[in-house]
């Protein structure tokens, strides 16, 4: 006769060590590891995590947005930061304040990166601030008519961070993006944002809304 007790105790070990063992794992393949630094990451649980941590923070922007273009900047960004850290070679010590200068960058450091995140006008659409450094920044925005959807705005652009507010760059055309508080981010319309919008979106289109940060760990 089967020892039920003896057998749930080896199942709840059995999934502690498999949940334990995603939660150390990188944020990509060990088997597939080729370079110093992966290796060395594959090796060391407290790189492994923080790895993963930024797997996830980084993954949270390439997901907020549908533009290709933008997708495409943030992907040749987190490669050049890439091949950064991998100067650090077999340095410990190099490759885990890579990281966690990398993570504050990103966001975890308000003071570094104020504005950096996702933000949305509910049933509208998000806005996507992705910080390069420097309190400099990425911005897409991809808004929609919520009723009809007869208009659509493509926004993708630089931005400058100065004192509350984001200076916004698209082509030859600017406007500003304002904090309200550490949550919420406002572009009012005006006459810089209404030439952008004619610019960029569909007949009456709009993008000049109050967005709130989205948190991701609560939406997922």
């Amino acid at each position: 006769m089967f020892n039920h007790k003896y057998i749930l105790t080896i199942f709840l070990l059995l999934t502690a060590n498999f949940v334990q063992a995603e939660s150390t794992a990188p944020s990509f393949n060990c088997k597939k590891a080729t370079t110093a630094v992966e290796k060395i990451i594959c090796a060391n649980d407290t790189l492994a995590r923080l790895d993963r941590k930024l797997g996830e923070t980084w993954k949270s922007f390439i997901d907020a947005s549908n533009n290709d273009a933008f997708k495409s900047r943030l992907r040749q960004d987190q490669a050049l930061w890439v091949k950064l850290r991998d100067r650090c070679q077999n340095d410990i010590d190099c490759i885990s304040s890579a990281y966690q200068q990398r993570l504050a960058v990103l966001g975890a450091d308000k003071k570094l990166s104020v504005f950096a995140g996702q933000y949305e006008k509910k049933d509208i659409g998000i806005m996507t601030v992705y910080p390069t450094g420097n309190k400099n920044y990425l911005i897409s925005i991809q808004t929609a008519d919520p009723e009809q959807g007869a208009w659509t705005c493509e926004i993708t652009g630089t931005a400058t961070e100065n004192g509350n507010q984001l200076l916004v760059t698209v082509g030859s055309d600017h406007f500003t993006a304002r904090s309200i508080d550490p949550n919420t981010i406002t572009i009012d319309p005006n006459t810089e944002a209404f030439k952008v919008a004619e610019n960029n979106c569909g007949l009456n289109g709009g993008f000049f809304y109050t967005y709130r940060k989205i948190d991701w760990q609560v939406s997922r």
